[in-house]
């Protein structure tokens, strides 16, 4: 599970978020409640009733995309290759 904290430091690159029309840690906060399971427009009224944004549902949805994109490619390990013996010979 990726924490807030992550997707704040994601969030916050300039270069690869370059407006701030939404504070980061919203957009943060946003993405990690839509990986729990409230629906695009939950959050579309979250944040338009408790926060002032207006934001549309695919905005959340391309942030989503992003963040994800962005944290898979920093999370590739090569994996390990096991070979099997046989010693019952």
């Amino acid at each position: 599970m990726v924490s807030i904290g992550q997707l704040l430091l994601l969030f916050s690159d300039r270069g690869i978020f370059p407006r701030r029309r939404v504070d980061p840690y919203i957009k943060a906060v946003v993405v990690r409640e839509y990986t729990l399971g409230l629906s695009l427009a939950q959050l579309k009224e979250y944040l338009l009733e408790e926060k002032g944004y207006k934001v549309s549902r695919e905005a959340i949805r391309k942030w989503f995309l992003k963040a994800g994109e962005l944290l898979s490619k920093n999370k590739i390990k090569k994996k390990r290759g096991f070979i099997a013996v046989d010693l019952a010979t």
